[in-house]
């Protein structure tokens, strides 16, 4: 497995911001399969930079780099659910939104080795857990369902939306 250095990305520094969001566009800019995410996201074709919906001062952003510094892998989660990403696929975020928390998204731009991806996860699972939080939601397509059913999480909706099939998971620290 290579060998990358974890940290929470400061997304108040505007470099730092930049970086992301030119990582989180290259890693999806391809993905032709799922066009529900041209809607879901904010996507900035001229500039090559995309960002979620959700402001950036509501989340925790973490990330991989490379031994060169370059951002390889992050995932971003709404830690305060002021806004809730899933509500777009029509799922409604929990009653309880004490100790909660939903993934924005989650993107490697060139390793897709699930052994680093599972490292990065356990990472980040243990920042959630040191802040206080437990329960997190997320929504997929089909293709990737079954590698997080196998990561744990539990289907608990599902929603067609213009032909797509969109999964609502809930996931238990």
């Amino acid at each position: 497995m290579k060998r990358y250095s974890y940290e929470r990305l400061e997304m108040a520094d505007p470099s730092v911001r930049a970086e992301y969001e030119a990582a989180f566009f290259n890693a999806f800019v391809k993905v032709t399969s799922n066009r529900l995410i041209q809607n879901l996201w904010t996507w900035d074709y001229a500039a090559n930079r995309l960002a979620t919906r959700i402001p950036y001062e509501h989340q925790q952003i973490y990330g991989y780099r490379t031994e060169s510094g370059k951002l390889e892998t992050a995932m971003a989660f709404n830690v305060t659910l002021t806004g809730f990403q899933s509500e777009a696929f029509g799922f409604t975020p929990p009653t309880d939104r004490s100790g909660c928390f939903e993934v924005l998204t989650f993107f490697t731009v060139s390793d897709h080795s699930l052994g680093s991806k599972f490292a990065f996860w356990a990472r980040c699972l243990d920042e959630l857990k040191k802040v206080g939080l437990k329960t997190g939601f997320a929504t997929t397509a089909r293709r990737p369902l079954v590698v997080y059913l196998r990561a744990g999480w539990r289907r608990v909706d599902q929603n067609e939306i213009e032909g797509e099939q969109r999964f609502f998971l809930r996931y238990e620290l």
